[in-house]
């Protein structure tokens, strides 16, 4: 697990320390990417803000290919904001587009609720299980 200080994320995705955000709040945030005869599982852990988005980001960007099925395991995320939802939005379009499929696996109800509320648990697979 990596704990992140809550600062604004640099052009690279790298961490910035500029004083006055966030102070000294320390936020736990992991991913674990597995793949496996063409399913990827995305396990999220902690807070999926404007902070951790671009990790997730880049993780996603990197499992496009036709046809591909990404899971997303949500049960560990505590948070979510709308840099989150953005990242989960554009990944859903670029896997339809390609014939595959974003699927979010067992959001916690904080994140559930974000996804009640944006109306994404409406257009967006759901599943209960991680597998």
């Amino acid at each position: 697990m990596v704990q992140t200080r809550i600062s604004p994320v640099r052009s690279d995705g790298g961490w910035s320390d500029v004083s006055g955000f966030g102070g000294d709040a320390v936020v736990p945030f992991d991913l674990k990417t597995t793949e496996c005869n063409g399913l990827a599982i995305v396990a999220v852990r902690g807070e999926l803000d404007c902070a951790t988005a671009p990790r997730l980001r880049a993780a996603l960007d990197g499992l496009d290919a036709v046809g591909r099925i990404v899971r997303i395991d949500l049960s560990a995320t505590d948070f979510m904001d709308c840099a989150g939802v953005g990242v989960l939005v554009v990944s859903h379009r670029r896997l339809s587009h390609l014939g595959g499929e974003l699927v979010l696996v067992s959001p916690s109800d904080p994140v559930r609720r974000v996804l009640e509320l944006t109306g994404l648990l409406d257009v967006m697979a759901v599943a209960a299980g991680a597998n």
